[in-house]
């Protein structure tokens, strides 16, 4: 799953790789973003051009608290994200994600340290806020051993499809963004500190290692 990531870049930083129309003037850069909270978030605006800005992480759950997070394999099935998949598409950029171990509980620090992680997700307007979910799929071989599920990263350019092919989407596009592989992450055991979301700074994501 998804549940904690960072984005500890400046929006000056993050406008280096992705050139959008940057309109998060509350945006600061973070260690420890969980949901509940407001994550940064790029979609397509209604005019055309790509904006950058802040969303709510999470959807309303029927049955109480938030839905923060869309499985890739039942999106077409499933009554509250299908409508989503043709005019709510959004990507999250992200310096790098925290998971548990699914045996031992020990937090870890995945990351990409020669680029960004692109997370696919889901938006939509509601009345009292533009709230979003991160869709996830079934894990890489490579991370399968640390949790059976993974957020649906895309390098640059798929990101940059998701975003700008508007309307249905179709299936065989989601198989192929399943199968998207991620061989630069890496993952480091990390402080059991960042099990608080209240919790917040650079020590967050330093490899356990160095504070032996």
């Amino acid at each position: 799953m998804c549940g904690r990531l960072t984005q500890h870049w400046t929006i000056k930083d993050w406008n280096q790789v992705w050139a959008a129309e940057w309109r998060a003037d509350r945006y600061r850069p973070r260690y420890n973003v969980a949901p509940g909270t407001e994550v940064l978030a790029l979609v397509k605006s209604r005019q055309g051009p790509v904006v950058g800005g802040l969303l709510y992480w999470g959807l309303p759950n029927p049955r109480g608290g938030l839905v923060i997070n869309a499985r890739a394999e039942t999106l077409f099935s499933r009554p509250m994200f299908r409508p989503l998949l043709s005019n709510g598409r959004a990507v999250v950029p992200m310096n790098g994600y925290y998971e548990w171990h699914h045996e031992t509980h020990q937090p870890y620090y995945l990351t990409d340290k020669h680029s960004p992680l692109w997370a696919l997700a889901l938006y939509r307007r509601d009345t009292d806020r533009a709230r979003l979910v991160i869709i996830t799929r079934p894990a890489s071989r490579m991370l399968e051993s640390l949790h059976p599920r993974m957020p649906l990263l895309a390098d640059r350019e798929l990101a940059e499809g998701w975003l700008s092919d508007q309307g249905d989407i179709p299936r065989g596009v989601l198989d192929h963004l399943m199968a998207f592989d991620t061989p630069g992450i890496e993952v480091v055991p990390v402080s059991r500190t960042v099990n608080s979301s209240r919790n917040e700074g650079p020590e967050l994501i330093r490899p356990l290692t160095e504070d032996a």
